[in-house]
């Protein structure tokens, strides 16, 4: 008689908890797709689904950031109303620039030199190089860390500079640095390198594990900048294991941008350890760069009151004229940006979305199919890369402007992640990027709609049923 009560009471308390989830869910107000999503998966799977929605499903962005003590730092406190007017840009990168500005409080900035990389071969050897030269500090935020030859080798220019004074400030995914060994960080601490995890498992973030920190930015001496898309793996060097070849697209930079990338890695530096560092000596004021490069950083996450990174993609998109070329691993298009690239394709704008044709994974790639089809039929042109795996994320829009960094074309990216990427004005870097692309579409696969069409049919409903999953992803 005692069990059965105490059954009963359990399975009361349980069914209070799902009612309760549903309320919550119902009252973060998403978009109906993802509230249906949710709700499908709470009937398919009646106690693993509202679990599994308490640690990666819930909507934390009212959980915002403290930016309070922050005041000082160069741009994302002292921000005046400016006029872009008399910014020579043109109109579109005007107004690039002024939503840039007011949904992730960056300023443009002009004077910078860039250095673009297709694969971590080259990065990382200069990434050492540089690491090797630093005087003050280094500070790096990374999604991916891993153990292998390469980073053995980053390990160890660290540790020789920790050594000579040099403070090394380093922040790692929880997550993405989950193969991490204990003896690795133990001894880069030992050697006095300042590194933690971002949203670790504790208790403390244990409800906020689906929000990972996608970013991958250095600042050295606040002179030199990295951002982009290559993690610290031996993998984005020579595709590692897996795979014969890796394709990405990261930046050395050096100029006033530097500054900006100093702002975000203070901001995610004091939500993990409650430390500033955003006083003066973190900032280089005399960027020796002369060249006219304006350039300006936008990123967005959890944390961020606009999705900054998909506002400016959508604007992008809808503004082009003649052409819009993008790289992408991964392609789970929200509602709006689906429809700026197929309205776009109808009115006559060159449109190309490469995509990896290497499996990486397999539920994203499945699901990108189903949104496929509509856009062939509205004319956009789909690549598959063969050579290796496609991990660059770039979006080159006239020959004008172009935003390289962190962020997929997915809605994991525009919605879940910490995410961070550059927007470049004006056709002198662009059409450099342009003319990679292009070398990228000599290894690539076309697929047709008459691809689509035959697609098997059981394949089809395998990509449809991980498309339901896609706004949980």
């Amino acid at each position: 008689m005692a069990l059965d009560l105490i059954f009963g009471l359990t399975i009361a308390a349980f069914a209070a908890l799902v009612a309760g989830i549903v309320i919550l869910l119902i009252l973060d107000n998403r978009a109906p797709s993802k509230t249906v999503a949710w709700l499908l998966s709470f009937i398919v799977l009646p106690v693993i689904g509202p679990i599994f929605y308490l640690f990666v499903g819930r909507n934390w962005r009212r959980l915002r950031v403290k930016e309070t003590e922050l005041s000082s730092i160069s741009d994302i406190k002292k921000l005046k109303p400016i006029n872009f007017e008399k910014v020579k840009a043109g109109r579109r990168g005007r107004q690039i620039m002024e939503l840039a500005y007011k949904n992730s409080y960056t300023l443009p900035k002009m004077r910078n030199l860039i250095r673009v990389y297709v694969n971590g071969e080259g990065m990382f050897r200069d990434l050492i190089a540089d690491i090797k030269a630093a005087e003050r500090f280094i500070h790096m935020e990374y999604f991916i860390w891993k153990k292998d030859p390469t980073t053995d080798a980053i390990k160890a220019a660290l540790i020789e500079r920790a050594e000579h004074g040099v403070k090394v400030r380093i922040l790692i995914d929880r997550v993405g640095g989950s193969d991490l060994p204990y003896g690795y960080l133990k001894e880069m601490r030992r050697a006095g390198i300042d590194v933690h995890w971002f949203f670790d498992y504790s208790i403390r973030h244990i409800f906020r594990i689906n929000y990972r920190d996608h970013r991958k930015i250095v600042n050295i001496d606040g002179r030199i900048g990295y951002v982009g898309g290559a993690n610290i793996a031996q993998e984005y060097a020579d595709g590692g294991r897996r795979f014969d070849y890796w394709r990405d697209t990261h930046l050395r930079i050096k100029g006033e941008i530097v500054d900006t990338i100093q702002d975000f890695f203070a901001l995610n530096w004091y939500n993990t350890t409650h430390e500033l560092v955003n006083q003066k000596q973190y900032y280089f004021k005399n960027h020796s760069a002369k060249k006219f490069q304006p350039m300006q950083l936008v990123g967005s996450g959890p944390d961020s009151k606009w999705g900054s990174v998909h506002q400016v993609y959508f604007s992008l998109l809808a503004s082009a004229e003649k052409s819009i070329y993008i790289q992408s691993p991964y392609f789970i298009p929200s509602a709006s940006i689906q429809t700026a690239l197929a309205t776009a394709a109808m009115r006559g704008v060159d449109v190309r979305v490469m995509v990896t044709g290497k499996i990486d994974r397999r539920l994203p790639y499945w699901a990108a199919f189903t949104y496929f089809e509509p856009l062939l039929d509205a004319g956009v042109k789909i690549y598959h890369y063969q050579k290796g795996f496609m991990h660059a994320k770039a979006v080159m829009v006239d020959s004008e402007i172009a935003s390289i960094g962190t962020a997929n074309m997915d809605v994991r990216s525009f919605n879940l992640n910490f995410e961070i990427n550059t927007i470049i004005y004006g056709n002198g870097t662009v059409k450099k990027m342009e003319k990679i692309f292009f070398k990228d579409l000599e290894e690539c696969a076309p697929f047709t709609a008459e691809d689509y069409r035959a697609l098997p049919p059981l394949v089809k409903f395998r990509n449809s049923l991980a498309r339901i999953f896609a706004p949980l992803m």
